[in-house]
């Protein structure tokens, strides 16, 4: 299975009802750091950057995760 971390953070953003700029405040992450994992040629985060995205929408890390797999 094929896995998308720009679409993981856009979606749970998305559903959460989170813009980019209120993520970057709660978590403590620049909002370019967060436009650059958004962006299709962008770096992968490390897992503790996942886990401040998933803390700070109030939802576990597997669900953060769960929403960036791409099916065929």
């Amino acid at each position: 299975m094929k896995y998308s971390t720009r679409k993981a953070i856009s979606v749970a953003l998305a559903l959460h009802g989170v813009d980019q700029i209120d993520l970057a405040h709660t978590t403590g992450l620049s909002s370019p750091s967060l436009s650059n994992l958004k962006a299709k040629s962008g770096s992968n985060p490390t897992v503790g950057t996942l886990v401040k995205i998933a803390d700070a929408l109030d939802i576990r890390l597997s669900e953060l995760i769960s929403y960036g797999e791409l099916h065929d």
